[in-house]
Parts: structure tokens; C-alpha cells; sequence
């Protein structure tokens, strides 16, 4: 599927460059000469100590860079990996992905994943946001299933919000249409 796809990844962190694709260190967000579009940006834990209003100067621009049918892909993990939140951005949809690692033997509450959330969001889920509002809800019908499935039976209880469920043993996804 990528080997033909052009793919750019920012990274603040040397040692997390991916050998598979054209993932740069950068330093600040000018577009590299050498490409004109790309079919995917990606990054990941690279704006969590812009300002908000520097996050959205950078979505505009790494949107401006994709090709036809590219995707954005920005957000945040925690530093093991096993909380992942981040926005799937294309020219026509946005899609917010929250996920776990279920093999992590870390607990789980829908709450946990806030401070995960991409830096555009994290701040802005205070009582009265839609935000605040689906976390609160997706607690509630946590609250009634808990156990195994937790994390997907809690989702599908979500009837009023566009969101979905996908995983396998070892992650569960939780897409939300926006």
C-alpha cells in the first residue's frame, strides 16, 4: 500500500525517525523542496508544546501539502505507546481516533484519554463542549458494562454520537466522524 505513496512524518525525536518511510527531524514546519504533495503527513507527540494557535497555523498548512485522497494524521501518545489520540484528516472528512493497547495491564476509563487528546482539543473539553459532553457520556455507559468488551460495549452504547468501534486482542479503536 505505501510503496508507492508519498509520505512525510515529523518527529522531534531522532531516535523515533521511521526507517520504512520519509520521516525528517524538522525543525519548524516549512515543506521540503524536494516534494510537491504528499498521500500522508504524519505527527505524532510534535505539537504538544505549540500554542493552540500555532497547531491550527500547522494543520492548515500540512493540509495545503496533501495530494489528492492524502490524509493527515496528527495527535498524541503516551510515552509507552499503549494511549493513542489523534485526528485523521482529509480534505472533505475529520475523524477523531482514540485508542488503547489491551495488553498494557494498565486499568481503563474513557476519562484517561483527555490528556492524550491532540493539542487543538485536550484544553477544550470543559463542561458545555460537545467534547466534554461524549467523554461524559461514554463514562456512563462504561459505568454499566464494565469488564470484558468494556472499551467496545461501551462505544456501541453511543447510539447519538457517529462513532464505531474496531480492534482485535490486543487494541481497541474507537472512531468518531466529526
Amino acid at each position: 500500500m505505501f510503496e508507492e505513496a508519498t509520505v512525510i512524518g515529523f518527529e522531534t525525536d531522532e531516535a523515533r525517525l521511521l526507517a520504512d518511510f520519509d520521516t525528517r527531524l524538522i525543525e519548524g514546519f516549512g515543506l521540503p523542496d524536494d516534494v510537491e504533495r504528499f498521500d500522508l503527513v504524519r505527527a505524532m507527540n510534535v505539537l504538544r508544546g505549540y500554542a493552540p494557535s500555532e497547531c491550527a497555523e500547522a494543520h492548515a498548512q500540512w493540509l495545503n501539502w496533501l495530494g489528492e485522497g492524502g490524509v493527515l494524521v496528527e495527535g498524541t501518545t503516551t510515552p509507552d505507546g499503549d494511549l493513542a489520540c489523534f485526528y485523521e484528516v482529509t480534505c472533505d472528512t475529520e475523524q477523531l481516533v482514540l485508542s488503547r493497547n489491551r495488553s498494557s495491564g494498565r486499568g481503563f476509563a474513557p476519562w484517561m484519554l483527555r490528556d492524550w487528546l491532540p493539542k487543538l482539543l485536550r484544553r477544550s473539553v470543559k463542561p458545555g463542549t460537545q467534547e466534554y459532553a461524549f467523554f461524559d457520556d461514554w463514562t456512563a455507559a462504561w459505568s454499566k458494562v464494565r469488564g470484558d468488551d468494556e472499551f467496545q460495549l461501551s462505544i456501541e452504547a453511543l447510539d447519538h454520537y457517529d462513532v464505531s468501534w474496531e480492534g482485535d486482542e490486543t487494541s481497541d479503536w474507537l472512531v468518531w466522524q466529526r
